[in-house]
């Protein structure tokens, strides 16, 4: 497995995508990409999951997580939901 981080301008990981080594082709192949969204205190507040697509060279959304904080910077909530490909339908859950 292979990582390619890229940060914003407070360090903050913005993507990150991950890589399978093919042995048959003998290279690396795009495998799954996360993106990062951070508030102005630096609170991860997005966290977007996608696959790749090789029938459609695309990236397919996955799941997404988003997270509220109050004014003292404590989670105070988690929404997961994510996208479920069997049915075609999108499932939420959510924690406090």
């Amino acid at each position: 497995m292979k990582y390619e981080h890229i940060y914003d301008l407070n360090n903050n990981v913005i993507s990150l995508v991950l890589y399978d080594w093919n042995t048959a082709l003998v290279s690396w192949e795009i495998y799954r990409k996360a993106e990062y969204t951070y508030d102005v205190n630096n609170n991860r507040i997005i966290d977007m999951q996608y696959d790749w697509d090789t029938t459609t060279s695309a990236w397919v959304e996955i799941s997404k997580r988003e997270y509220s904080f109050d004014l003292n910077n404590n989670r105070i909530v988690d929404l997961y939901s994510f996208w479920d490909a069997t049915s075609s339908s999108k499932a939420e859950f959510q924690s406090y």
